[in-house]
């Protein structure tokens, strides 16, 4: 990470003052008053130790996103920026703001050494996203100036479709349906041990090199697999069935099913398990907006 120059800028309050001091200066100028020209002298004083002071304190900060686990379009998902700062110096009344989508921002009163900040990201657009910049603004210490920076903060985040009902994905759109396996003996995932399930289901060889009793998952045996499909649409009635079938493929998973997912001509046969269900849902993410 590296932080780019800093910019300065008026506030409200700077302009009027910087008025206030050339309207000042000119009256100085024509009296010959040397009490008008020292209460100028302390007015530009204030101006350069609140412009220094501004720049160091916003120059040693650093800052670096904790994403949340899981973010879903059109909907927020709490995380939080850390900040802290170098060379030992304190930062004041901070603003840290998300440069790459809107909703991110948060307001820091004081930096000795790392904060926590939390906020909420909610993007708007599905996908692999790219995370750059965050800006951070002050307008300490005297609110004449602000100071603002953009640090480089390189980060990548899924994006997962908005889900919609489950009901919705499966009576409206059709997305998912139980369909019988071909193959009934194969082995499909396997699943730490619960009460109730069957000794002759464990599997053995897993079992004993883990430490963990693991059962396996057979087709045909246990939940029913559940078939997600993406109907071959473009626009809005495409997000439309890609927010169904991410609604259908959450609900399944949920339930301990697994899941099989149809796009196009690509098919993804059933399987169950945290990792296949963000492999489904990073599959929904990314299909290109027009259309396969």
């Amino acid at each position: 990470m590296s932080a780019r120059r800093v910019r300065v800028h008026f506030t409200a309050d700077g302009v009027g003052l910087a008025v206030f001091c050339v309207a000042l200066g000119g009256v100085a100028l024509i009296s010959g008053d040397n009490l008008l020209y020292l209460v100028l002298s302390v007015l530009l004083a204030i101006w350069i130790v609140g412009g220094i002071a501004g720049v160091r304190n916003v120059a040693s900060v650093r800052v670096r996103r904790q994403l949340p686990d899981e973010l879903f379009a059109d909907r927020g998902a709490r995380g939080a920026f850390v900040v802290s700062v170098g060379d030992g110096v304190p930062a004041t009344a901070l603003v840290l703001e998300e440069r790459s989508w809107d909703g991110a921002r948060v307001e820091v009163d004081r930096v000795v050494r790392t904060v926590r900040a939390e906020t909420t990201w909610r993007p708007s657009r599905r996908g692999l996203r790219a995370l750059g910049p965050v800006r951070v603004r002050s307008t300490w210490p005297f609110g004449l100036l602000e100071h603002v920076v953009d640090l480089d903060v390189d980060d990548a985040v899924w994006v997962w479709p908005r889900p919609g009902p489950p009901a919705e994905a499966t009576e409206a759109h059709g997305a998912s349906q139980h369909l019988p396996s071909d193959e009934p003996d194969e082995l499909v995932d396997l699943r730490p041990y619960r009460p109730g399930d069957r000794l002759r289901d464990v599997h053995w060889p897993t079992t004993a090199r883990t430490g963990t009793p693991m059962v396996a998952v057979r087709a045909g045996v246990g939940a029913a697999p559940v078939w997600v499909r993406v109907p071959a649409l473009t626009g809005p009635a495409l997000e439309d069935a890609i927010s169904a079938a991410t609604g259908a493929v959450l609900d399944a998973t949920a339930a301990g099913r697994p899941v099989g997912l149809v796009v196009a001509n690509e098919v993804m046969p059933p399987r169950s398990g945290p990792a296949w269900r963000r492999q489904l849902l990073s599959v929904l993410a990314t299909i290109p907006e027009g259309g396969r």
